[in-house]
């Protein structure tokens, strides 16, 4: 305790510190030594504290090698699952190739091709699921950082080739702690619109500054809104009321988690969807 002792009396603090030690019988223990200067007696003292610290330091190495585990499983189910996503992709193109010529082949059998349309609707339909699984491998992944909503929100529009709805962004030079997965978001609004918003001919995105000081993030249409009963569902996984395989606006509600944001869908059945997202205070 000699250094603590010198610390104290120059009027500075004494770090806390591990230490082992081994009895006489050899046994060794984990300990945390700590100290304090106090009036002893009228004189200045120091009160040195040590504390067996031995069953927080074993459950301290489990864990560690518990995530060292975790870590190793993850990169080799990412692995796996990316060389399975591309060998099951090149499958699915030969099956889609082979489909065209049976089509092409037996155009005359209106029975075979309604089978191959089935059977490419399938494969379209795999193809989506792997591209969530892909997309829901890596969120969280990427570091957060300072993203301009407006740009995220051009990218997105830019995915689209014809897009016939309007799109009034307002949302340029705001800035928030997000990831790439942010145009995503913003893709998936959109494609949303385009296939289910019916009458939908405008969309809007804006920002607007709450009572308490946080931000929203808005995104609303002139569609058919969402009925009273799916509001409910309207972020459970797997759940669509357009044949789709409700997974867009399961991953918006993880990323939100990601985000350590809140939505929530408050639009009028019938005028249009309305989502609002309140935003952590780190925004520009």
């Amino acid at each position: 305790m000699r250094l603590s002792y010198a610390k104290h009396m120059r009027g500075e603090d004494a770090p806390t510190y591990d230490y082992v030690l081994i009895t006489k019988g050899g046994e060794r223990i984990d300990v945390m030594i700590s100290s304090k200067l106090i009036n002893y007696g009228g004189d200045k003292a120091v009160l040195g504290i040590v504390a067996d610290i031995s069953e927080l330091k074993s459950v301290q190495e489990t864990l560690n090698l518990t995530m060292n585990e975790l870590v190793s499983v993850n990169e080799k189910l990412g692995v796996v699952g990316s060389l399975t996503r591309h060998d099951v992709r090149n499958k699915l193109t030969a099956i889609t190739g082979y489909t065209y010529l049976l089509k092409k082949k037996h155009k005359d059998q209106a029975d075979i091709v309604e089978g191959m349309f089935k059977v490419e609707q399938a494969v379209s339909d795999s193809v989506k699921i792997f591209e969530f699984a892909k997309m829901y491998e890596q969120l969280g992944v990427e570091e957060l950082t300072y993203i301009d909503i407006g740009q995220a929100v051009d990218e997105a529009e830019s995915l689209f080739s014809g897009l016939t709805i309007k799109i009034i962004n307002d949302c340029h030079g705001r800035s928030v702690l997000a990831d790439s997965f942010l145009r995503q978001m913003f893709y998936n609004f959109i494609d949303n619109t385009k296939k289910y918003g019916v009458k939908a001919t405008t969309v809007k995105v804006y920002c607007q500054q709450e009572a308490s000081g946080r931000l929203s993030l808005i995104y609303e249409d002139d569609g058919v809104g969402i009925s009273a009963e799916n509001k409910s569902r309207l972020f459970a996984e797997g759940f669509s009321t357009g044949g789709s395989s409700g997974f867009g606006l399961f991953l918006i509600k993880k990323m939100m988690v990601v985000y350590g944001w809140t939505i929530k869908e408050t639009g009028e059945p019938g005028k249009g969807v309305k989502f609002i997202m309140n935003i952590s205070d780190r925004c520009l």
